[in-house]
């Protein structure tokens, strides 16, 4: 069993190479300097994002195109896929804001006034946090915040950013994560931000150079 498994995952790898240098071929040929590398760094307006993917749209692109984000993607994923939202009226955002700027401590929040009884029932949308394990969460989370605040900044380091995704409109899509990185730099008030490249819609290049110039 497990002999197959291994020639599956090197069949498959494969595939993804494949498919990869397929599709970068096409967006070289047609976009040229114009098109994003994988792993590029863009600067955007935390408050200029309004939408979502989840790690099962993220995936779908990455195996449709072979790329994990940075690479240009046609189709109607960004209407169909993405769920759009106005981010500081919804959580975690509000509870962040609650603590860091109305002075509440997590306990007082929504996120865990309303969470415990999900949590109890094993219904929490958190990855499975117990109620402790959400605390000691946030406790960390309180560290970054301070520690971003005393510097005035963002950190630049690829393992730290938030993956932005841009679609047709030009309208910035965050996820699969990185939504409490969005909190903390709208809470401090910090307008620009790094992001890594996610996936951008064909018809939003020219958006794109205009966030990868700034």
């Amino acid at each position: 069993m497990k002999y197959h498994k291994k020639i599956y995952n090197a069949l498959r790898k494969k595939i993804l190479v494949l498919i990869k240098k397929r599709h970068a071929s096409r967006v070289l040929n047609k976009y040229g300097e114009m098109a994003p590398r994988e792993g590029e760094v863009i600067w955007i307006d935390p408050c200029s994002v309004s939408g979502h993917m989840s790690p099962t749209v993220w995936n779908a692109l990455k195996k449709k195109t072979g790329f994990n984000g940075g690479t240009i993607v046609g189709g109607k994923w960004d209407i169909t896929d993405v769920e759009y939202l106005d981010f500081t009226s919804e959580d975690p955002f509000v509870s962040c804001y609650d603590h860091w700027i109305n002075g509440k401590c997590w306990q007082q929040t929504s996120l865990f006034v309303e969470n415990p009884p999900r949590l109890i029932r094993g219904e929490t949308r958190s990855r499975r946090l117990t109620l402790d394990e959400l605390k000691t969460r946030y406790e960390k989370l309180d560290k970054i915040y301070h520690s971003i605040e005393s510097k005035g900044e963002m950190s630049t380091e690829k393992k730290d950013l938030v993956k932005i995704s841009i679609a047709r409109d030009g309208t910035l899509i965050w996820g699969p994560d990185g939504r409490h990185r969005l909190c903390i730099a709208i809470c401090i008030g910090i307008v620009k931000i790094p992001a890594l490249t996610g996936f951008v819609h064909a018809e939003a290049v020219d958006v794109f150079q205009t966030l990868r110039n700034t």
